[in-house]
């Protein structure tokens, strides 16, 4: 096994599936690892601010290595696509707005972008878009999506943040300012940054990219997803601050 076929993917590995026993097994670390936090949500708390700033220093170097890596590879390579590689899709877009606040020590910002890391990582996580087995893509999948949740909850809990009203609505008014303007970058382009079509196993340009009605259908699933994540991070704050 190549270095290279590891990065990029091979057809030498084996293929994934949904629900095969790996990706059981991830779902089942971030589920477990979640639960866990919210249990030991005093504690964590009560950790001293040096051991909180190793948390969150060393998780936002691992997200952001791992992604850095799997894009520095297609540019070395010569597989890079300005269609597939611009780190467009809703979930990277999420991933670098809590990575920024992280860093940064943006309050305002994580909330905007907390309740999002339900939808489009979460979604992920349960039909990830992973070709091959135990390549690199494989790994990368679990720590921007399935880690980058824990993470971010993590984070949450040990800087005791309480999301609001107003927090709530304005992540769903930025996150579809997002989609209507990555949707006009396809439209434009056409380019492909959408999750849905490799979650729903639609061919972007089978699908008559300027189809009013394929936007329509595709916008539709979005908020049904960010409606259904808003949600979910309404529970967690719930279970978080007042349970």
């Amino acid at each position: 096994m190549s270095i290279k076929n590891f990065l990029l993917g091979s057809s030498s590995y084996q293929r994934f599936s949904y629900f095969c026993l790996p990706h059981i097994i991830y779902l089942i670390i971030t589920i477990v690892l979640v639960v866990l936090i919210l249990i030991f949500k005093d504690k964590l708390r009560n950790l001293s601010n040096k051991t909180k700033n190793i948390i969150r220093i060393v998780g936002f170097c691992i997200i952001l290595s791992f992604h850095l890596i799997y894009r520095i590879s297609y540019l070395y390579y010569g597989t890079f696509a300005f269609s597939k590689h611009l780190d467009l899709y809703f979930c990277y877009i999420i991933m670098y707005g809590i990575l920024f606040s992280v860093i940064f020590k943006k309050r305002n910002v994580f909330k905007l972008f907390f309740p999002l890391v339900f939808t489009g990582p979460l979604m992920t996580c349960i039909f990830p878009s992973i070709n091959y087995l135990y390549t690199f893509g494989f790994f990368h999948c679990f720590i921007t999506h399935n880690f980058l949740i824990i993470y971010s909850t993590l984070i949450f809990i040990i800087y005791d943040f309480k999301l609001e009203k107003k927090d709530y609505v304005l992540s769903f008014l930025v996150s579809n300012f997002v989609m209507i303007i990555v949707f006009l970058i396809n439209y434009i382009f056409g380019f492909s940054y959408n999750e849905l079509d490799s979650l729903l196993k639609i061919d972007f340009y089978l699908m008559y990219v300027y189809d009013k009605f394929y936007y329509n259908y595709v916008y539709l699933i979005y908020e049904i997803i960010l409606i259904f994540g808003i949600f979910v991070s309404f529970v967690y704050n719930k279970l978080a601050n007042y349970y």
